[in-house]
């Protein structure tokens, strides 16, 4: 099976905005896609090789790699990220904006558990271990990355929480940990759209577990600008946050929501969505079939329903196929989908 990268909303490069989902440019043989703020990233490799690519303003593109392996990857928004092992040497290498110490050009890790997902905020990074731990760097100044950090931290370094994590999300400004078992998310850094779930619009630094997904298994995570979504074991989507431009799904925009709340909508309540994914004021989502859906701010076409206005509720993109990946940047959207 082969697939092709299906891109929507503000493009770097590109001449104008792309309203609708178009074919977009990608090296062949990309196995793992990285949205950030200004473009994407291509994992790609051939037996021992890989490259990452960042398209954008101030971005560069990262050379081969040699003989390093990768092993994730993630891009913020100016900046991106690559965990390699070179020998027994294991590496978080990064390029493009590194002002807070988020995209260190090479930095080796302390040995230990394998890094098992990369997350890139605004200016902050997270790095999910195996063993259900998490590292973070970059700025702190909201508590993003815990209590001991709000000076920030140029070398990844452990955030506290309450339980062990299973996915990471970093938002703009805010984390949040799915954490195992039926633990559900812990959340810390800024709140002032009560991004953070718990109920209050202060920043908080000790990351918490929510009151109110207690007792609920969560798989993933996803943060946007100032908004939060929360996938459960059973295909249930949670948001909360802002939602001027209707990110939160909830069909109508205005009114935000300080604390989980689950959305309703016929598209997302049968337990169908398997991946979420937030851009800056945009949601979307990937369903067991292969579609996807998206909401929420639509002005650079990112929602990618053929037009610039909002959308408050869940639509489907219109694809070609069945879309194996999904990832959302700050203002644009891109979707593998199998061609055969």
């Amino acid at each position: 099976m082969t697939s092709s990268l299906y891109a929507w909303g503000w493009l770097a490069g590109a001449p104008t905005e792309q309203l609708s989902p178009a074919p977009y440019p990608a090296p062949s043989g990309a196995l793992r896609l990285c949205a950030g703020g200004f473009g994407v990233g291509y994992v790609l490799s051939s037996t021992d090789a890989a490259v990452l690519s960042f398209g954008g303003d101030g971005g560069e593109q990262a050379p081969l790699l040699g003989g390093a392996v990768p092993l994730c990857a993630a891009a913020g928004y100016e900046f991106g990220l690559l965990v390699t092992l070179d020998g027994e040497l294991l590496q978080l290498r990064g390029w493009g904006c590194n002002t807070h110490g988020q995209a260190p050009p090479r930095s080796p890790l302390p040995p230990g558990p394998r890094v098992a997902q990369l997350a890139a905020g605004e200016r902050h990074a997270l790095l999910l271990l195996a063993d259900g731990s998490v590292l973070g760097l970059g700025d702190g100044g909201s508590g993003q990355l815990g209590p001991q950090w709000r000076d920030g931290r140029r070398e990844a370094a452990p955030v506290p929480l309450p339980a062990a994590c299973v996915c990471v999300a970093a938002g703009a400004r805010h984390s949040l940990f799915a954490l195992a078992g039926s633990a559900g998310v812990a959340a810390c850094g800024w709140g002032l759209y009560g991004q953070l779930g718990n109920g209050d619009i202060a920043d908080a630094s000790q990351p918490a577990a929510l009151p109110s997904l207690d007792g609920v298994s969560i798989t993933q995570v996803a943060a946007g600008l100032a908004h939060s979504l929360a996938l459960t074991d059973g295909g249930d989507v949670y948001a909360w946050g802002r939602n001027d431009a209707g990110q939160l799904g909830l069909g109508a925009a205005g009114r935000g929501a300080s604390a989980p709340t689950l959305l309703e909508a016929p598209e997302v309540a049968e337990g169908d969505v398997v991946g979420l994914r937030a851009g800056a004021r945009h949601s979307a989502a990937l369903l067991r079939d292969g579609g996807v859906l998206c909401w929420g701010w639509g002005a650079h076409g990112a929602v990618g329903g053929g037009g610039a206005e909002d959308i408050a509720s869940p639509v489907r993109v219109p694809l070609p196929g069945r879309a194996t990946e999904l990832q959302c940047g700050w203002w644009h959207t891109f979707a593998l989908v199998a061609s055969s």
